[in-house]
């Protein structure tokens, strides 16, 4: 019972630590002024329409929102969104249509490296699982993810073009929805923040070691 309370004071204190911790963007200085997200916005709406302006000033918003010094200048910042926002709804549907591909590559292939290293631990076998076991396990193979699609900004391309919708705006929204927009809002909320790798894996430890004490426990 004392493991088991210091395991839960470890979780609680990991918890809090997120909660209070300040996002990525905070701490490093996004400095995206809104003089020049207005200048974006303007231009590409003067390229694609009014009728396009809710979603780029939605979409240019949250980029901004999450963009860091290391991502580059405010300049650099403007030629991206200028260089990637798709205005034309067939160049808009390749874009998701791809998008989608890579992503459930990606995910598809994470979550089966994560069962086939998590088997030992799940499954009764004849072999007792042991310390190397539980080392793999607590592995987390995506949690470099975030920072990774950041970094090389498809990411961004993905917040600039199909920005993310609270519940709110689901509600009032979605019955006018097509299933195609319905996707593209589901897209959207795949970056909503820049979670650290160390972060994500620290996460992945306990919550295996966890599930690894609750497991082995025997009353």
């Amino acid at each position: 019972m004392k493991h088991f309370s210091l395991l839960i004071t470890a979780i609680l204190l990991i918890g809090i630590q997120a909660c209070t911790q300040k996002p990525t963007s905070m701490q490093t200085g996004s400095g995206i002024t809104e003089k020049t997200i207005l200048a974006t916005i303007d231009s590409l709406t003067g390229r694609y329409g009014a009728n396009q302006k809710d979603l780029i000033d939605k979409g240019v918003r949250q980029a901004a929102s999450l963009w860091i010094s290391t991502d580059g200048s405010e300049a650099e910042f403007q030629s991206f969104c200028l260089a990637n926002y798709q205005g034309d709804p067939a160049a808009r549907e390749q874009l998701f249509r791809k998008l989608c591909r890579g992503f459930e590559i990606l995910r598809g292939y994470y979550s089966k490296i994560n069962k086939e290293l998590l088997k030992p631990l799940h499954l009764v076998t004849e072999e007792e699982p042991g310390t190397i076991d539980e080392l793999f396990g607590a592995y987390n193979p995506s949690a470099h993810f975030t920072d990774d699609f950041f970094a090389n900004k498809i990411a961004f391309v993905t917040i600039l073009n199909f920005p993310f919708y609270s519940l709110s705006e689901k509600t009032e929204l979605g019955p006018k929805w097509s299933l195609l927009e319905w996707a593209y809002a589901r897209l959207g909320d795949m970056f909503t923040a820049r979670v650290p790798a160390d972060v994500q894996q620290n996460a992945t430890s306990k919550l295996t070691a966890s599930e690894n004490y609750i497991a082995n426990y025997n009353i």
